[in-house]
Parts: C-alpha cells; structure tokens; sequence
C-alpha cells in the first residue's frame, strides 16, 4: 500500500481500489466489503505507529571505534 502512495504522489488510493489490490494479492484471505479492510489498515497503522521506535543514537557504543 505504501509503495503505491509513494507512485501516485502520496496521495492514498481509494478504498474500494486498495481492497481489490488486496484480493487480487491475497487470495486466501479476501475482504468482502472494503469497510472491513479499511477497519484492519488503520488498526494496523496505529499498532506501528504505537510503538514509537528511536534512531539509535550517535554517542552509543555501537557507533564509536572502539
């Protein structure tokens, strides 16, 4: 899905579309209506917006020659 904003501009495709990208793609595991898979995208985008990862940082140990 990202990758298809990155192509058209960042500007998100409609639902309905993204839906039958996702059937086309996932066969075993369609969406019947595209309520349900919008309903899953945006709960999956805030589970990885939840864990709030860091860059590590420059004066770690891991980035020294040490």
């Amino acid at each position: 899905m990202r990758e298809r904003e990155r192509q058209n501009g960042y500007e998100r495709p409609p639902w309905p579309d993204l839906l039958k990208q996702w059937n086309d793609k996932h066969p075993g595991k369609r969406f019947e209506d595209y309520r349900d898979f919008r309903k899953y995208c945006m709960r999956g985008a805030k589970a990885m917006t939840d864990l709030n990862f860091d860059w590590p940082q420059p004066h770690s140990k891991s980035f020294t020659n040490e």
